[in-house]
């Protein structure tokens, strides 16, 4: 049996990462002599506490680096889109039949746009199934992050990116959504919340 839940430490830990686009593990070992043996490692994700079973498929470990750097051109804080008539960009804002699964970064079409944190481009990604102006975007890694940003048109597509450095420019949202609070659209790989690093 484990013991109560409130008797265990705070999640305050390293991260690991597993596969491209796989969940953010934090990982913590600790020595509870009260604690049965196999009770010695333990998982952490998103606060709560759980048995590490294994570590198959962990391609590495290091601290989270955040908090992440300003993400657009001529603004000095990542500041999150409020509501318009297109909706409202805040984690879990109700948009139609399902919730938003990541964060709207205000951002004026054609602003330069900078990378969050260092890492790895690895690779394209489109938010939409069609071709439409803004259907553009990358997923970076690193540092303990995956995330994915879109509405992007990106100096490169693969390769390393350092915090802070250029990634490319916002694409023309207003030809898109007319009216719209123009922004980049922020996503965890794993879809949880990334409000608490911008």
């Amino acid at each position: 049996m484990w013991p109560a839940s409130s008797t265990w430490p705070a999640c305050g830990c390293t991260t690991c990462t597993g596969t491209p686009g796989g969940p953010l593990w934090m990982v913590r070992t600790t020595s509870v002599a009260s604690w049965p043996r196999w009770a010695a490692s333990l998982v952490c994700r998103s606060s709560a506490w759980a048995p590490l079973s294994s570590r198959v498929g962990w391609t590495s470990c290091s601290a989270l680096a955040g908090p992440w750097a300003n993400i657009c051109a001529g603004r000095s804080s990542n500041e999150i889109r409020t509501c318009d008539s297109h909706g409202c960009g805040q984690y879990t804002a109700q948009r139609n039949h399902r919730l938003h699964q990541g964060v709207d970064v205000l951002c004026s079409d054609g602003s330069t746009v900078y990378a969050p944190f260092t890492g790895m481009i690895v690779g394209q990604e489109k938010p939409y199934k069609n071709k439409n102006a803004i259907n553009n975007g990358v997923r970076i890694s690193g540092r303990g992050f995956c995330i994915k940003m879109f509405y992007i048109k990106p100096v490169k597509y693969k390769g390393s990116i350092k915090k802070g450095e250029k990634l490319g420019t916002l694409l023309p949202l207003q030809k898109v959504y007319p009216g719209i609070q123009s922004h980049i659209h922020i996503e965890n790989c794993d879809l949880s919340d990334p409000t608490m690093y911008l």
